[in-house]
C-alpha cells in the first residue's frame, strides 16, 4: 500500500511542477515512471508462486524497463545483434 501512495505523491508533485512550468520536471517524470513500474512489477511478481521464476521475471522486467525509459534500446540491440 505504501508503494501505491508513493506513486500517487510523485504523480501529484509532477503535475504541480508541470503546471508551474518548472524546468526540472524531467527527473520527476523519470522518478514517476520508475515508481509506476516498481508498483507494476511488484503486483505481477507477487502473483507468481515459483520463487526463481518470480525473481527472473522481476529482474528481466527491470532491465527492459530501464533500457526503454532511458532510451537506449537501439544501442543495446546494436551491440547484441551486430
Amino acid at each position: 500500500m505504501e508503494r501505491f501512495f508513493f506513486v500517487i505523491q510523485i504523480s501529484v508533485i509532477w503535475l504541480i511542477l508541470s503546471a508551474a512550468n518548472w524546468s526540472g520536471t524531467y527527473l520527476i517524470y523519470l522518478a514517476l515512471l520508475f515508481s509506476m513500474v516498481w508498483l507494476l512489477i511488484t503486483v505481477v511478481t507477487l502473483s507468481i508462486r515459483n520463487r526463481p521464476l518470480r525473481r527472473f521475471i522481476a529482474i528481466t522486467g527491470w532491465i527492459y524497463v530501464a533500457i526503454s525509459i532511458l532510451g537506449i534500446n537501439d544501442n543495446v540491440l546494436a551491440k547484441t545483434y551486430p
